[in-house]
C-alpha cells in the first residue's frame, strides 16, 4: 500500500511538472545586434521569445526575424519601433485561443532569395493600433500572410494599414469604428499587388470580412478564391488602380454573385473575369468597368 501511495504522488508531480513552463514578457534591447534569435538582444537576457511568450519592440529599436523562423504568442511593436520579417516565418498567436497583439510602429516584409517573408497566424489574431504592415515592391519587398490551420485569420484593428505587395492566404478582417477610423488595405503604387486567396477552391474559414476599406489608387487588388461574409470591406478604386475578380477554380459556381459590398469608382478599372452580383451601393463617376465576354456583372 505504501509503495502504491508513493507511485501516485510521483505521477501527480510529473503531471503538474509537464505544464510548469511559464510565458515570459521580453523586450528587445538590441544590445548585440538587430536579430530576433540572439538571446542577448532581449530583456530578460534568457531569450529569444518563443511560442507562448510576448515580444515588445520599443521606440527606436529595429528587430529582424532573419536568421531562423520564430514564434510569439503576442507582439507589441510600439510607436517608433520596427519589426522586420526577412525571408523567414514569424508565427503569431496561440493554437488554443484567440489573441490580441498591438502595432503602432512598422512591420515590414522582405523576401530573401527564394525564401518568402511570412506572417503565419494561429487561431484568430487581432492586431490593433495605428501601425503599418508594409512590403513595397519598389523597395524590393513582398510579404505573405497565411494561416497556421484552416479557419485561422488576421483581424486588423481600426487605424491599421496594410500596404504594398502581399499574398494573403488566411482569413482577413478589416475592422471599422467610424468613417474616419477604420482598417484598410492601401495599394498606391503601380508596382504593387495584393492577392486575396489562391488558385484553388476556397477552404472553409478563408473569408474576407469587416467594414474597413480596400483603397486601390494604383497597382492591383486581385481577388481569387476566398469567401465573403455578409459585412464586406468597401472597394474604392481611383487613379490608375485596378480591382480584378478572378475565381480561377474550375468547375465552380462563382463566389462573387451574392455579395453585399459598397463600390466607389472614380478612376482606374474594375475587371470582372467571373460573374459578379452585389446588392451594395455603386458610386461610378469615372474609370471603367470591364466584364469578360462570358461573364455577367449585376449591381442590384
Amino acid at each position: 500500500m505504501k509503495a502504491r501511495r508513493y507511485a501516485l504522488l510521483l505521477a501527480v508531480t510529473l503531471t503538474f511538472g509537464s505544464v510548469a513552463a511559464m510565458a515570459t514578457d521580453y523586450t528587445f534591447t538590441g544590445n548585440t545586434s538587430n536579430t530576433w534569435d540572439n538571446g542577448s538582444n532581449w530583456y530578460p537576457p534568457d531569450g529569444p521569445p518563443d511560442a507562448g511568450d510576448k515580444a515588445t519592440i520599443p521606440d527606436g529599436k529595429t528587430c529582424q526575424v532573419i536568421d531562423a523562423n520564430q514564434a510569439a504568442e503576442i507582439i507589441d511593436v510600439q510607436s517608433g519601433g520596427t519589426l522586420g520579417i526577412v525571408g523567414r516565418t514569424l508565427t503569431l498567436g496561440s493554437t488554443t485561443e484567440d489573441t490580441t497583439s498591438t502595432t503602432s510602429g512598422t512591420i515590414y516584409f522582405q523576401k530573401s532569395g527564394d525564401r518568402d517573408a511570412v506572417l503565419k497566424v494561429a487561431k484568430w489574431v487581432d492586431l490593433n493600433g495605428s501601425g503599418t504592415l508594409t512590403a513595397k515592391a519598389d523597395d524590393g519587398r513582398e510579404g505573405v500572410i497565411e494561416w497556421y490551420a484552416p479557419g485561422d485569420r488576421l483581424a486588423l484593428g481600426a487605424g491599421m494599414t496594410l500596404t504594398g505587395t502581399f499574398q494573403i492566404n488566411s482569413g482577413l478582417k478589416l475592422r471599422f469604428n467610424s468613417e474616419n477610423d477604420f482598417a484598410k488595405v492601401l495599394i498606391d503604387d503601380d508596382d504593387d499587388m495584393v492577392t486575396l486567396g489562391e488558385a484553388v477552391d476556397a477552404p472553409p474559414g478563408k473569408r474576407i470580412s469587416g467594414a474597413g476599406k480596400f483603397d486601390v489608387r494604383a497597382g492591383v487588388l486581385k481577388i481569387r478564391c476566398v469567401g465573403f461574409n455578409s459585412t464586406t470591406p468597401k472597394w474604392v478604386i481611383s487613379g490608375t488602380g485596378q480591382i480584378r475578380l478572378t475565381d480561377v477554380a474550375e468547375p465552380h459556381e462563382s463566389i462573387f454573385t451574392n455579395l453585399t459590398v459598397a463600390i466607389t469608382i472614380t478612376g482606374g478599372d474594375l475587371v470582372v473575369d467571373d460573374d459578379l452580383g452585389t446588392t451594395g451601393d455603386l458610386v461610378f463617376s469615372g474609370g471603367e468597368i470591364w466584364v469578360g465576354s462570358h461573364n455577367v456583372a449585376e449591381f442590384r
